[in-house]
């Protein structure tokens, strides 16, 4: 595999307020990347490497990188050259990486994305501020963002089920993946299959007449806790079209802000 380049490159500033100017990129790879995501996971520290949706969050040279199979987001950068200038480096990154991969063990462990809301929900939503943080929204949301870790809550609920991650080899000895296995109760039992996941619940008649089936999709990833420029590049749409969709959003459900929005959408089982 060699990356010859990219395409549709742009860059945007971040939503939230700062003192300097800084902008992330956008850009298109010209091939899958999927493949090199365990060898990624493998050398990089504190990378984390998501299932669904499929990518990988990491630093590199203290910057911000989300590679999607073929679509990158990094930032932050004071103009559009850095910018620019980056993203060749990321491609030079991932040349290399692939050159090397004979030589790395893949580590293909992925975390599973859990909604900020959801998080919320089993937190005892008294901002005792014993986690450190100001509020219990404002620990979920860290704890979503694998910025924090349940246990700083002496107050969190208590786990029914766990899951143990076997390895898988292939016939050298080489790592190529791993299996969960959920089990429950105090003595995990390591045959107990894990419990399939529920179908998404039907939407309830009335959303389906207020929103369009795209203005759907960006709602669920809002409510997920998802960035505009990160549901940019899960349904490869341009990141001013989804802050279009989200004023759309707003406007239709008659709510002010990106929480009261996730609310709508866990009451009408939307997430």
């Amino acid at each position: 595999m060699l990356i010859q380049g990219f395409k549709d490159f742009e860059i945007m500033q971040p939503p939230r307020r700062m003192n300097r100017p800084a902008w992330n990129a956008f850009f298109k790879l010209d091939l899958d990347i999927s493949g090199l995501f365990p060898y990624i996971n493998a050398i990089v520290d504190d990378a984390l490497y998501f299932e669904r949706p499929h990518y990988i969050r990491f630093i590199m040279e203290e910057t911000g990188c989300i590679l999607y199979p073929q679509r990158a987001i990094t930032g932050l950068f004071p103009d559009r050259e850095e910018a620019l200038a980056f993203a060749w480096k990321v491609i030079d990154f991932l040349n290399s990486l692939d050159a090397r991969k004979g030589e790395i063990s893949p580590n293909h462990r992925k975390f599973k994305h859990i909604s900020v809301l959801d998080i919320f929900k089993i937190l005892p939503r008294t901002n005792c501020k014993k986690c450190g943080y100001p509020t219990c929204m404002a620990f979920a949301a860290a704890i979503s963002a694998h910025e924090a870790v349940p246990g700083q809550c002496p107050d969190f609920s208590q786990p029914i089920t766990t899951t143990t991650t076997y390895p898988v080899f292939d016939k050298q000895g080489h790592l190529v993946s791993t299996v969960e296995i959920e089990t429950t109760g105090q003595e995990p039992d390591p045959l107990t299959p894990p419990v399939p996941p529920e179908k998404d619940a039907p939407a309830p008649t009335p959303f389906g007449e207020i929103l369009t089936t795209r203005e759907i999709e960006v709602l669920r990833l809002l409510a997920e806790g998802f960035t505009n420029g990160e549901i940019s590049g899960m349904l490869t749409i341009s990141p001013h079209t989804v802050k279009s969709h989200v004023i759309h959003i707003f406007n239709k459900l008659g709510v002010n802000d990106r929480t009261q929005a996730a609310v709508w959408a866990a009451k009408n089982n939307l997430v």
